[in-house]
C-alpha cells in the first residue's frame, strides 16, 4: 500500500498545468479579438499617416505653384491681348487659391481623424 500512495502523490506532482477552467476559452478569445482590434487600428493609423503626408505633399506642390504664379501684371493696354492675357492669369491665381483651401481643409480633417 504505501508503493500505491507514493505513485497517487508522484503523479500529482507531475502534472504540468491544472484543468483547464471553462472561463479559459472567453479570456482566449478576448485576447484575440483585443490583438485584432489593436493591429486594425494601426494599419488605420498608418494608411492615415501615408495620406497625410501625401496631402501634405500636395499642398507644398500647389502653394509653391500658387507662389510662381503671384507675378507682378501690369496693365499695358499698348500690347496686344493684355487683357486676355491678365484674365487668365487672375482666373489661375483664383483656381490655385481655391485648390490650395480645398487641401488645407482636408489636410486639418486628415489631421484630425489621426488625432495630431
Amino acid at each position: 500500500m504505501p508503493s500505491r500512495e507514493r505513485h497517487e502523490i508522484s503523479r500529482a506532482v507531475l502534472s504540468p498545468r491544472p484543468a483547464p477552467r471553462k472561463t479559459d476559452d472567453v479570456v482566449v478569445m478576448a485576447q484575440e479579438a483585443l490583438a485584432s482590434a489593436a493591429l486594425g487600428w494601426q494599419d488605420r493609423a498608418e494608411k492615415l499617416a501615408e495620406s497625410n503626408t501625401r496631402l501634405k505633399n500636395r499642398l507644398a506642390e500647389v502653394e509653391d505653384a500658387h507662389r510662381k504664379s503671384l507675378t507682378v501684371v501690369k496693365n499695358v493696354p499698348a500690347l496686344p491681348n493684355n487683357h486676355v492675357f491678365t484674365k487668365q492669369l487672375v482666373d489661375e491665381n483664383h483656381a490655385l487659391r481655391q485648390e490650395t483651401r480645398a487641401l488645407q481643409r482636408r489636410l486639418m480633417q486628415v489631421c484630425l481623424l489621426h488625432g495630431r
